[in-house]
């Protein structure tokens, strides 16, 4: 490999890796802040795993690749994990073999953490380097659940309306007609500071994450750094009765689509996460939005919930991938068996 050097990186030359970034994306993400954001400030308490790996010929880093370990609860267990972000290589020094040096190094690491499984999302050429070359596969898929607000415009696009719709899932009268609030519901929806998320708050993402097999787990100060993100305003709404938070959103104006993102819910019921659903419609009407829309695992246990309050499939699909570097059957069994009930969100990625 010449006198290339692999070593984890100090965050250092933040610049140089930003400007390769670009330079191979064309942009990539939304700049310097965003960058030193998503990397330097998330604190890792439970693991010494660096957040990246470079490559340099000299002085110069010629490949770059970033990670985010977290805790993942398969069944009744709790193992680490971690999620692939950026991986890029200078294109003056591709097909030398750079990927699969980094990712062999990402393994032999994670063996050292005991660190179970390596996950990320792929875009169509990752996927197939990915799979073809470092031994990953496909865990599942995410697409965008999408509810329509304005018909007209989406009935009278041509151009726009094939790569929402998926053909045959299209169903015009609960596309186009809300479901009333149950009647059973005695709560109510109600803003809250995101400064203000407390010990109650604690409580419920205990108590919610029960109700799933398989899930990157939250607290407190995951979700407050999750939502301070630098180019975003968020607004999180929670589903209360008597005091009690039954479930929360947390949600944003995306301006460029006209539309509202569901980025990260999480609920104790269906009655909690049709309150939210009920809410942020009249909220993006009133706004004049187009669509709502939330990016999610296609086997999300409340599929039927957003059904019936009139959301549908888009087409496009964004394949999670993995690879289990444990020699644990019951770990293997989880990431490639029966556990994808994954609740998993935009707020668990690179946005």
């Amino acid at each position: 490999m010449n006198d290339f050097s692999v070593t984890p990186y100090d965050f250092s030359k933040n610049r140089e890796v930003y400007l390769l970034l670009n330079r191979v994306f064309k942009p990539w993400a939304k700049g310097m802040e965003y960058f030193h954001w998503k990397y330097h400030e998330y604190s890792i308490p439970f693991t010494s795993f660096p957040q990246a790996w470079t490559i340099c010929d000299g002085c110069k880093i010629i490949a770059f690749n970033g990670y985010l370990p977290c805790r993942v609860k398969m069944g009744n267990r709790t193992v680490l994990a971690v999620q692939s972000f950026d991986t890029v290589t200078d294109p003056d020094y591709q097909g030398q073999g750079l990927f699969g040096i980094l990712q062999d190094q990402v393994y032999e690491e994670m063996k050292k953490h005991n660190i179970a499984w390596v996950y990320g999302w792929g875009s169509p050429v990752g996927v197939k380097a990915f799979t073809s070359r470092a031994g990953w596969r496909l865990w599942t898929n995410q697409r965008f659940l999408l509810r329509i607000l304005n018909r007209k415009k989406f009935l009278g696009d041509k151009t726009r309306n094939p790569l929402l719709i998926k053909a045959g899932e299209l169903s015009m009268r609960p596309l186009f007609q809300s479901q009333p609030l149950p009647k059973g519901w005695n709560g109510k929806v109600v803003e809250v500071n995101i400064a203000e998320l407390g010990r109650e708050m604690d409580a419920f993402l205990k108590r919610a994450q029960s109700a799933f097999n398989f899930i990157v787990l939250r607290n407190n100060s995951y979700i407050k750094w999750r939502l301070a993100h630098p180019y975003e305003k968020y607004k999180v709404f929670f589903a209360m009765t008597d005091s009690s938070i039954k479930g929360y959103m947390a949600v944003r104006v995306n301006e460029k689509e006209n539309c509202l993102d569901i980025l990260d819910s999480l609920v104790d019921n269906e009655d909690a996460l049709h309150a939210l659903l009920s809410h942020l419609e009249e909220a993006a009407q009133k706004e004049h939005l187009d669509l709502i829309r939330f990016r999610i695992n296609e086997k999300h246990s409340y599929m039927k919930t957003f059904k019936k309050c009139g959301y549908f499939w888009s087409r496009t699909k964004f394949p999670l991938l993995g690879r289990s570097v444990s020699d644990d059957p019951y770990i293997s069994a989880a990431i490639f068996g029966r556990h994808r009930n994954l609740h998993w969100s935009l707020m668990d990625r690179n946005e």
